[in-house]
């Protein structure tokens, strides 16, 4: 289910809504509504929340099932924490709590660490590249792989 990322969002099912909740929210909504209106979105509103009550889409999905043991794992292991990963914006991160309390402290010490005017990967790359051609040309991979 993780591997969903967190802009998957499970559907809601029918049994978890409010019926009369629902309904005094569409009826304060109402108000708010040109006059003239209101009758024919009241009468929309109560065809699209009639139709979904009713429907049966979502009760028996597969998703609804790995979804609840996955939810149900995870409360039953309280050291546990779920977490957006900062590299990148579809992937999640489990880990164990204190791992992830270390890990914290250890990225926010700024003495640490140091602010790079520019980002070097591109001269990395190169220099690399580089080595490798050096490498190739004298010789080292027959040696190594022989």
């Amino acid at each position: 289910m993780l591997l969903l990322g967190p802009k998957f969002y499970m559907p809601i099912l029918n049994s978890q809504i409010s019926m009369k909740r629902l309904s005094a929210d569409v009826k304060s909504i109402i108000k708010f509504v040109n006059p003239n209106s209101r009758d024919t979105i009241r009468a929309l509103a109560s065809n699209i929340i009639t139709n979904f009550h009713h429907s049966k889409i979502f009760s028996t999905s597969v998703y609804n099932h790995l979804f609840h043991d996955a939810k149900m794992f995870l409360k039953s292991i309280s050291n546990l924490i779920v977490t957006k990963s900062d590299k990148g914006d579809n992937v999640s991160v489990i880990m164990d709590i204190d791992s992830y309390q270390k890990y914290k402290e250890l990225l926010s010490g700024v003495e640490v660490y140091v602010v790079l005017d520019r980002d070097p990967t591109a001269s990395i790359e190169r220099r690399n590249n580089e080595i490798v051609k050096e490498l190739r040309v004298s010789g080292i991979k027959r040696m190594l792989w022989q």
